[in-house]
């Protein structure tokens, strides 16, 4: 799965249906779409955190740099 799709599921998986268009969405129900981006990006945040703390134990340098990029796709989503 690459960063974009994975910002996209989570996004979807944030506003509780499959979203086809993000623009359509964002023009008919703002807040819904930003509400969306924002508990996406938030779940991004924990996984990163968490995947920090791991990194004690092992390196998890493609794990961050994967969810670093989700990050910015969410960013770039409308």
């Amino acid at each position: 799965m690459t960063p974009k799709e994975k910002a996209k599921e989570l996004v979807n998986k944030m506003y509780g249906s499959d979203i086809n268009d993000f623009e359509s969405l964002k023009n008919n129900h703002p807040e819904d779409f930003e509400l969306s981006k924002d508990c996406a990006l938030i779940a991004v945040d924990e996984m990163l955190f968490l995947i920090n703390k791991l990194r004690l134990y092992v390196r998890y340098d493609d794990e961050i740099k994967f969810f670093i990029e989700v990050k910015q796709e969410i960013d770039k989503l409308c």
